[in-house]
């Protein structure tokens, strides 16, 4: 599909599994703005533009979940699939840029304006989603909890 309809198709299909389904996980993968990054770079106004459009469909998904009354119980996480270094990037470069993840949180479990300035890895998001629906975190787990690290920040 084309990269200019993706995401609001993917958007459109998770607000339908939502009233089909109610979900007690939902993962959504938005991949305008990574299709354009590694197609046209981080430096062109393309690359902004998907940006905003990623933020103004997760606004309306969550919306969406405040209209139905399933947005105070739900638990947020959104982060990218991989950093971004300077110009056009690839997957599995050492540079920092790449490494590490923005992300955010959003919940009622989740401490509201708390801002962790240390860097974090996709590989906590697994441990992380068992933690936040109460199951057992994977023995062989490697990343750490980001509902942790919010505790350990916040009791500093």
């Amino acid at each position: 599909m084309h990269n200019d309809v993706a995401d609001r198709n993917i958007v459109e299909r998770a607000k339908q599994i939502v009233h089909e389904e109610d979900p007690d996980l939902l993962a959504i993968q938005l991949i305008g703005t990574d299709q354009t990054g590694h197609s046209r770079g981080t430096l062109y106004s393309e690359y902004v533009e998907k940006i905003e459009e990623a933020d103004a469909l997760l606004a309306e998904f969550c919306e969406e979940l405040d209209r139905l009354g399933k947005l105070e119980d739900a638990t947020l996480i959104v982060m990218a699939d991989h950093g971004q270094a300077d110009g056009i990037g690839g997957h599995g470069h050492l540079d920092e840029g790449e490494r590490f993840v923005p992300f955010w949180m959003y919940g009622k479990n989740v401490h509201a304006g708390l801002k962790v300035d240390t860097h974090r890895h996709i590989l906590s998001l697994g441990p992380t989603i068992s933690k936040v629906l109460g199951a057992d975190i994977p023995h062989d787990s490697r990343g750490v909890l980001l509902t942790e690290a919010f505790k350990e920040a916040n009791s500093k």
